[in-house]
């Protein structure tokens, strides 16, 4: 094996370059957009991040450079590349500038044949990052072994406690050549605020559509995907399966932008066996960040009463089945789409992976505009089938929480571009259909069993996942899971699309519309509660709860909720 000396060429200089990336939270979804307006109450912004928090989470992401200084006064940093040389062979060029990203930094040397990183999970930026690390590997390896998605070969990987440079979780895998990414292409160039994206408005259809329809070719092939059980994947001797929770952005997020205590999150190992019981803890979710974010988390005691009722009411739509229940409105008669009843489950359910940070951003793409690889499948886990019926939220780039104007101004726009993904997806699907009778036409006539699987369907409904995309969007189902996984993003899409449609019109608007459909216990509970968050509002400061206490202080705000 070569080895690289302390005087191979640039080494240190480039070793020692921290060079930014922008922040994969805020590239083509940024979570910290400006103060919410001053005033009484605010319904048009998700929750901010706790600033003390994320001071501490900036400081703790230093934790690195710190490490590294280390190995430098030890005469030691040759041997980061010596480690990513060890498990993948080759004759070295040269070492690239290291990267920083939103929550991994990259270590990249370049070879005759290729390139490989060696990517570690950023300190301060991942709250779990052993169990990150182990979830994503699972991940890639069963997308490489069930699809033909382009997605980066994994060389090493291993925790903290196993990384022998002391530099925590790990992979080394081999770097996907590549011009530049999705975003690159799709965004307005002219846009100057560079944590904000949105979709060129000056873009060809053509060109659309052929970028749209290489990524309906992806998300057809992940729509397949299955598993009996709601949580993250496991690997084990070449076979995997559901073997921990979900590991979400947003629980990730809520703890290093938030401060919530870990310990109110679902234990490591456990998985779900049905949509219910996920949505369910989701709704929990939503009570804690509440609950527990010190720091920016209400505007006044009226806020907070917005805050509260409104999760309040989603949680209680969530235990009695009804969230994604389809009810009549005027979006949905336009739509020509009847409401439909939900139907009993009479089968065992099955879950489609879903994965949270998928988005433009992370899909590569070549000289050519051909996607020549799919990265960062962090935040990948397994999910009610409804998750994977919604459009794709990154058509225009930008979070709906953080466009320019509101929610609504987000839904205006999103209708065009979303025919434009639906037409390219019913491409897509009719491809697959022609290839897959090619294939079969030696064989016996063509069953219907096949061109349900082809299509990627459920047999006993037989409707394609184009058809389902639209039919979630326009029932209303779309924003009602979005609530359900964006905490940060919860209080805009509530309010703007979920209230009217569940509980009828709300004449004032927010909570004072709602207080009838409380209980005498939960208006108590809500007194309590106001209280104490406007006295904590006072004193801006980091809380570290102990553990036990916070759960049981969480478990009697539900207490009084159910």
């Amino acid at each position: 094996m070569p080895v690289l000396t302390q005087n191979s060429p640039c080494l240190l200089s480039h070793l020692l370059q921290i060079q930014i990336m922008a922040n994969a939270n805020q590239r083509c979804h940024p979570n910290n957009g400006t103060s919410a307006p001053k005033g009484k109450r605010d319904r048009e912004h998700g929750m901010f991040e706790d600033p003390l928090v994320e001071e501490r989470t900036e400081e703790r992401g230093k934790e690195l450079q710190r490490k590294l200084a280390v190995l430098e006064s030890e005469n030691r940093l040759l041997e980061i590349y010596e480690f990513i040389l060890r498990h993948r062979p080759g004759t070295p060029v040269r070492p690239h500038p290291t990267i920083r990203g939103g929550y991994n930094a990259i270590f990249r040397i370049e070879y005759t044949d290729g390139s490989a990183i060696l990517r570690l999970a950023l300190p301060g930026s991942v709250a779990f990052p052993d169990e990150k690390v182990r979830t994503e590997v699972a991940t890639i390896r069963f997308i490489e072994k069930m699809t033909s998605i382009p997605v980066p070969r994994i060389h090493h990987w291993g925790t903290a406690a196993e990384n022998p440079l002391g530099l925590g979780a790990f992979i080394i895998m081999e770097y996907i050549p590549h011009v530049q990414n999705l975003c690159d292409v799709l965004e307005d160039s002219t846009v100057e605020d560079l944590e904000r994206q949105y979709l060129d408005p000056g873009i060809s259809k053509d060109k659309l559509e052929r970028m749209y329809k290489q990524v309906a070719d992806i998300i057809l092939q992940l729509s397949k995907l299955e598993m009996p059980k709601i949580g993250s994947l496991r690997e084990h001797q070449g076979s995997f399966k559901v073997g921990s929770r979900p590991l979400t952005q947003d629980m990730n997020d809520l703890i290093i932008q938030g401060g919530i205590p870990p310990s109110v999150l679902p234990p490591e190992h456990t998985t779900y066996s049905t949509s219910d019981e996920w949505y369910s803890t989701l709704a929990d979710l939503h009570v804690a960040h509440l609950a527990f974010q010190h720091n920016k988390a209400i505007d006044s005691a009226d806020d907070c009463r917005d805050k509260f009722v409104a999760r309040h009411l989603f949680r209680q739509r969530i235990r009695h089945g009804k969230l994604l229940e389809q009810a009549t409105t005027n979006q949905t008669a336009a739509s020509g789409t009847r409401p439909r009843r939900p139907q009993k489950r009479k089968t065992k359910e099955k879950f489609r992976l879903w994965i949270d940070d998928f988005r433009p951003h992370n899909i590569l793409v070549d000289a050519d505009l051909n996607i020549v690889g799919v990265i960062d499948w962090e935040w990948a886990y397994f999910a009610p089938a409804s998750f994977a019926h919604d459009p794709p939220w990154w058509l225009l780039l930008g979070r709906p929480e953080f466009w320019r104007g509101t929610v609504l101004d987000f839904r205006d726009e999103f209708v065009g571009v979303l025919d434009v993904f639906l037409a390219a997806l019913r491409a897509q699907e009719n491809l697959a259909l022609r290839e897959e009778a090619e294939r079969e036409e030696a064989e016996e006539e063509w069953s219907i069993d096949h061109h349900i699987e082809a299509l990627s369907l459920d047999a006993d409904q037989a409707v394609r996942l184009s058809d389902r995309m639209k039919r979630n969007w326009d029932s209303g189902v779309f924003w009602a899971n979005y609530a359900a996984r964006r905490c940060y993003g919860f209080e805009p899409v509530f309010w703007e699309f979920l209230d009217e449609r569940f509980f009828g019109e709300n004449v004032e608007g927010g909570y004072e519309g709602r207080m009838h459909l409380l209980s005498g216990d939960v208006k108590r509970r809500l007194a309590l509660f106001v209280e104490k968050k406007v006295e904590e509002s006072k004193e801006p400061k980091i809380v570290d709860w102990d553990p036990n206490e916070a759960r049981s202080y969480l478990a009697e705000i539900l207490s009084d909720l159910d």
